[in-house]
């Protein structure tokens, strides 16, 4: 095939031609990639196998890393130097004026006391492997080789921002700048085009192996980018594992020796966990997937996953994960994060590498469905069932406290709110909230009991009104005609201690049995008495059913049997009286008919006549006026628990069985 010159700025294709620049030599395919590697391929490929460019490309090919040496450029300096930017131990970066372009950039050089072969190697191999890793998240190397002083070099772009590490501490502080620049929702985004820029380098068969916070640096104006590749793995070395014992070189200089197969590379706090076992330098993508998952989990929660800053402050917290089936979620320190995220970090940081996404990208497409509002179905339903089973159990547990109850119903809502059109979840709220069985709380059997005597205390002033109105039977009874004073008088005492009383339990708002007994006992004596105006057979049965009503309505179950003996009693007094003669009788047989004896009033026909309508439609039209009162007030309160009940019903139509058609 005929050679062709290369285009200007080109580099050429044949190394022997190489004067003053360093060879790139070509690298095969991904399509092109042995056997042996075809698995990792497609696991790198991210979606859907090798990489397919929008612009047609067949594929991208692979990052490669031969170090070539390096020789002093013939022509005249075109960089001016400025202030330092960093420095490390093996290297360091200083702002630099490129005359020839008119921009700024960084230069990095290598220091004369790390100018080992291994350590140049080094040099040129994270030079290279940025260098051909064009991405907006990367940040792009221009140029590279030997500067005038004999030092190796390459200049990048001199970025500006600040790194994600600063960013989370400046949260966590509660800093108000940090806090108002920096939302979750904008750290979720930067961390997605993070995300994106991992699995492009994967596709090029690099892994980071470093990625961590510090490693991540937010611009000023929107633009994030993934630094330091000085430790990426290329799917071109050599993958041996090693038997040794670990020699943890990550916190050593940014530019160390290439590492061997027994060393430790990275930063332990965001190292996957077979990074310490056992063929730790393996070429797997999913490493850089646990280090997103710590960075993920340290967006979240504001802390750390593995908190320490040493190896040795770290290895308690790697053995208690080694033993735990699954990672510590997120939202056991931050409750309030969302269910699919929580679920996508858990898997993230899964032990086993099989747990994992197989590519950054798959946690990126979730962060990206999460920011858009498209939540994950899956895992919402998985937690609304669980919180379904959660309630129904609680249901089928019993109510022994109340507050069972309670809980179960906060699971249902809980469910709920995840699935909101699940038939099943609607159909248990509607029953735990529509369904008023079961005992209640203290506290709530405190408040219903205080609701109940607001509608006794109405009861007892209407009681009073009434009772205040037997009053008025004087006037009436001297219009009759009075033969015995004592009699209306002793009634009239008896009638005053009974409003007394009343006006007591209504201060005191109490429904104590003694209570309730003592005021039903002073009632029926009272109505036993007034069978001495005109015997027990007159406007006495019809008064004692009256008032006996007004009790039934308003006592306790447990009181019902004792209130309705004492006003059995009470009826039956004024004939054990007249059986015992302890009084003149107030009534006589003879020939078949009963002849009244009135011991206290006169009865002139007409005003007799008067009095009995009076006092027989008083005793009819006063108790259903009491009792229509009491039911209003009764009624008012059904009538929200059914209106309340209804609305219910009309959110979940699906779930009411009452809609349901036969």
């Amino acid at each position: 095939m005929e050679k062709r010159p290369p285009l200007p700025g080109q580099l050429p294709s044949d190394p022997a031609a190489l004067a003053d620049t360093v060879a790139l030599p070509s690298s095969p395919s991904m399509d092109d990639t042995a056997d042996e590697g075809g698995a990792l391929s497609r696991r790198i490929g991210g979606r859907g196998g090798a990489y397919a460019s929008v612009t047609g490309e067949s594929g991208q090919h692979e990052v490669v890393a031969d170090a070539p040496v390096l020789e002093r450029p013939k022509d005249a300096p075109r960089y001016e130097v400025g202030p330092l930017l960093g420095q490390g131990g093996m290297g360091e970066v200083i702002l630099h004026k490129d005359h020839l372009i008119g921009r700024h950039v960084a230069k990095k050089t290598l220091l004369p006391q790390a100018a080992s072969e291994r350590a140049l190697a080094r040099f040129v191999r994270e030079a290279r492997v940025q260098g051909q890793l064009e991405h907006p998240s990367v940040v792009p190397v221009y140029d590279f080789g030997v500067g005038a002083d004999g030092k190796p070099f390459f200049t990048m772009k001199r970025v500006r921002g600040e790194t994600l590490a600063r960013i989370v501490e400046g949260v966590a502080d509660k800093d108000q700048d940090y806090a108002a620049r920096f939302s979750r929702h904008k750290l979720l985004a930067a961390f997605r085009q993070v995300c994106l820029a991992v699995e492009y380098a994967h596709t090029r068969g690099v892994v980071h192996r470093d990625l961590k916070p510090s490693n991540i640096m937010l611009g000023d104006f929107g633009e994030v980018y993934v630094l330091d590749w000085g430790l990426a793995k290329l799917r071109t070395d050599d993958a041996t594992e090693g038997d040794a014992p670990l020699r943890d070189v990550s916190d050593g200089p940014a530019f160390s020796d290439r590492t061997g197969p027994n060393d430790m590379v990275g930063t332990p706090a965001y190292m996957a966990p077979e990074q310490f076992g056992r063929g730790r330098n393996a070429f797997d993508t999913r490493q850089d997937v646990f280090a997103l998952g710590a960075i993920l989990f340290e967006i979240l929660t504001l802390t750390r996953y593995r908190p320490g800053a040493s190896f040795a402050t770290l290895l308690p917290n790697l053995v208690r994960e080694s033993d735990r089936d699954m990672p510590t979620p997120p939202s056991s320190v931050a409750p309030d994060i969302s269910p699919e995220l929580d679920l996508a970090c858990t898997r993230a940081l899964a032990a086993s590498p099989g747990a994992r996404f197989e590519s950054a990208g798959q946690l990126a497409d979730i962060v990206e469905r999460y920011l858009e509002g498209d939540r994950d179905q899956v895992a919402r339903k998985a937690m609304a069932a669980k919180l379904l089973d959660k309630a129904r159990a609680l249901v089928a547990g019993g109510n022994e406290d109340g507050l069972v109850h309670v809980e179960a119903m906060k699971s249902a809502i809980k469910a709920l709110a995840l699935t909101p059109d699940d038939v099943e979840t609607q159909r248990l709220l509607l029953s735990l909230v529509v369904d008023g069985s079961g005992k209640l709380p203290k506290e709530a059997e405190a408040e219903f009991e205080g609701s109940e005597l607001d509608v006794d205390a109405h009861g007892l002033r209407l009681g009073i009104l009434g009772l205040g109105s037997w009053f008025f039977t004087v006037i009436l009874a001297v219009f009759l005609g009075v033969r015995d004073w004592s009699v209306i008088l002793a009634m009239c005492g008896l009638n005053g201690i009974v409003i007394g009383y009343a006006s007591l339990l209504l201060r005191w708002r109490t429904r104590a049995t003694k209570h309730m007994l003592t005021f039903a006992g002073l009632l029926a004596l009272l109505l036993a008495m007034s069978s001495c105006w005109l015997g027990p057979f007159v406007l006495v049965p019809v008064a004692t059913c009256g008032i006996s009503l007004l009790f039934g309505i308003r006592c306790t179950r447990e009181q019902r049997p004792w209130v309705v003996l004492v006003w059995a009693l009470g009826a039956l007094a004024p004939f054990a009286i007249e059986l015992l003669h302890v009084f003149p009788p107030a009534y006589t047989f003879q020939g078949g008919e009963i002849i009244l004896h009135p011991r206290a009033l006169e009865l002139p026909e007409g005003l007799t006549l008067a009095a009995l309508a009076y006092t027989a439609v008083s005793f009819m039209v006063l108790p259903m006026l009491f009792i229509g009162k009491l039911r209003d007030k009764q009624h008012e309160g059904d009538r929200k628990l059914f209106v309340q009940a209804w609305h219910l019903r009309q959110l979940f139509p699906a779930a009411d069985a009452r809609s349901a058609k036969p």
